[in-house]
């Protein structure tokens, strides 16, 4: 009885640490996910890439199928942005075939994904197909949560931005209006970056309409919203506010690229609105005849523009060396494996061989035995 008890309670300690062993695995693949998202978001692509790799690994490692799922997804938009959408691609549906089917909020975001890698190829119609089924699979999750809003939108987002590139006058006014119901329908305080950016984008619209009014409000907004929930992003009101008196007051055009150029180099954020800042200064530098601040920041603008090169080539070499060392390592595995089933084969057909010779042997000697006691019995 006291064996049974030991017994048991060997059992339920395997199990508690076989447990705990299963939820360290999987806390240390989603952060390592979430390491991923990051450096892609402050575009450090190679980093990304990186991190990447080693959470789909890791994630592998739990047998957790969401958590493979989205390690795929953090991989596939950064493969995009290196320029390898032959692999973005394979990534996304590999991504899909894993995903658990009722996982609409994944789901959607993979076929975002698989849209943008269609659209980058100019490849309109599939991209168009894409964005649809996403959109679709969004509507689909019964939970009507921010996360679900947050995919709607953005499936809306991407078609407008698609209609827009083929000039479906229809279309594009569809999709606004779509894109302004679902994102008003979430309360700010909720998403307020997509508040900013719609703003800014709406306003940048504007500016090109030479719409001042609706530009001044959509600037305003976007301004209030950064005040409020994050002053970092500031910089990206004050470059809206540069392009938006470019053409009207040059010196408060200046001051607003200024403060943007200066929030960026302080925190260190990189962006397109760093190098477009550092040209429209050396501009409006120029259009003040102020030359050595013109040269100033046309030789920032110039070597901005190179680092970028350097970082994406750099990245690129990068990327693909870990590629094919990833590809070899899985070849290798899928060798070991295989390896490993033809010893086990082996070992097993021996195995039934010497059962049965042995078999065969004993039975040869029985059959002797018995012939011998009927030959003794005569």
């Amino acid at each position: 009885m006291k064996i049974c008890k030991v017994l048991f309670f060997c059992f339920l300690l395997m199990l508690s640490t076989l447990s705990s062993a299963q939820i360290k695995k999987e806390k240390l693949a989603k952060y390592t996910i979430e390491k991923s998202k990051e450096y892609f978001n402050n575009y450090e692509d190679i980093q990304a890439f990186k991190k990447g790799l080693e959470a789909l690994s890791l994630a592998k490692n739990t047998k957790n199928k969401t958590l493979v799922a989205e390690a795929y997804f953090t991989l596939a938009p950064v493969c995009v942005s290196l320029g390898f959408y032959e692999r973005a691609l394979q990534f996304s549906q590999e991504g899909i075939k894993i995903c658990p089917k009722g996982n609409y909020n994944l789901l959607a975001g993979f076929y975002i994904t698989q849209g943008y890698i269609f659209l980058e190829l100019n490849l309109y119609q599939k991209a168009v197909k894409n964005y649809h089924k996403s959109l679709n699979l969004a509507k689909k999750e019964s939970r009507n949560t921010i996360q679900k809003k947050t995919n709607i939108l953005s499936a809306y987002q991407k078609l407008l931005a698609v209609h827009s590139l083929m000039s479906n006058k229809d279309s594009i006014s569809y999709y606004t209006n779509k894109e302004k119901q679902t994102l008003f329908s979430i309360p700010k305080d909720s998403l307020n970056e997509a508040y900013i950016d719609y703003y800014f984008n709406y306003a940048m619209i504007a500016i090109e309409n030479k719409n001042d009014k609706e530009a001044k409000i959509s600037l305003e907004e976007s301004c209030k919203l950064c005040e409020k929930h994050n002053k970092k992003t500031l910089y990206i009101c004050h470059f809206g506010l540069g392009e938006y008196y470019y053409n009207k007051d040059k010196k408060r055009s200046l001051d607003h690229f200024l403060q943007s150029i200066e929030i960026m180099e302080k925190f260190k954020i990189r962006g397109p609105e760093l190098n477009q800042g550092y040209s429209r200064v050396s501009k409006l530098y120029y259009s003040f005849s102020n030359l050595i601040k013109q040269s100033e920041y046309l030789q920032k603008y110039i070597k901005a523009e190179e680092n970028e090169k350097i970082i994406k080539q750099k990245s690129i070499e990068e990327a693909s060396k870990l590629i094919v060392e990833t590809v070899d390592y899985e070849n290798e595995n899928e060798q070991k494996k295989r390896m490993l089933i033809f010893f086990i084969i082996i070992f097993f057909v021996i195995s039934i061989s010497v059962y049965f010779t042995i078999k065969i042997f004993k039975s040869k000697k029985i059959v002797v035995n018995r012939l011998n006691e009927s030959e003794t019995k005569s």
